[in-house]
């Protein structure tokens, strides 16, 4: 015969596990309960084991439990994240992203007004420019018949020289 399920070859000391309700004790006596009864050892730093379990009486029944107010699904309860984070996430997202809009309206209108700006200025330099340029022609010009330089009229000095 195997021995296989016959648990009384096997000896005490090795605390092998016997039937249900003999562990340890290697053999199936229901009349052994001294193992039971002997204080379990424990480390120094473990929790003692003098205190009961939790009772099932401390838990809250199934039959006393009502269903979550608004304010406890907006702010959350018994630990659990309620669903106001979200909407506030959700909120904050929507605003920051119509502020995002105007910013960039803004933007735009800046850099529109700085382009025109720019290109005013630019025009005002440039008849300053041609302005200087054409006066200074014209009194080389004048100035030619006493000094016998031979200068290019003042429409064509400007088509080559003055700023487009």
């Amino acid at each position: 015969m195997n021995s296989y399920g016959n648990f009384n070859s096997t000896p005490v000391n090795y605390m092998s596990i016997g039937n249900y309700g003999q562990l340890g004790t290697g053999t199936y006596d229901p009349g052994v309960t001294d193992y039971f009864s002997q204080p379990v050892a424990q480390p120094s730093w473990s929790a003692s084991f003098t205190k009961p379990a939790p009772s099932m009486n401390s838990l809250p029944s199934v039959n006393n439990m009502s269903p979550p107010s608004f304010l406890d699904g907006l702010l959350g309860k018994d630990g659990k994240q309620g669903w106001g984070d979200l909407a506030l996430g959700a909120a904050k997202a929507g605003l920051g992203a119509f502020i995002g809009m105007k910013q960039y309206g803004l933007a735009k209108k800046q850099f529109e007004f700085q382009k025109d700006a720019w290109n005013k200025e630019y025009e005002v330099n440039k008849n300053l420019t041609n302005e200087r340029l054409e006066t200074r022609q014209n009194r080389r010009i004048a100035e030619s018949g006493a000094t016998g330089m031979k200068f290019d009229d003042t429409a064509s000095y400007m088509s080559k020289y003055g700023v487009k």
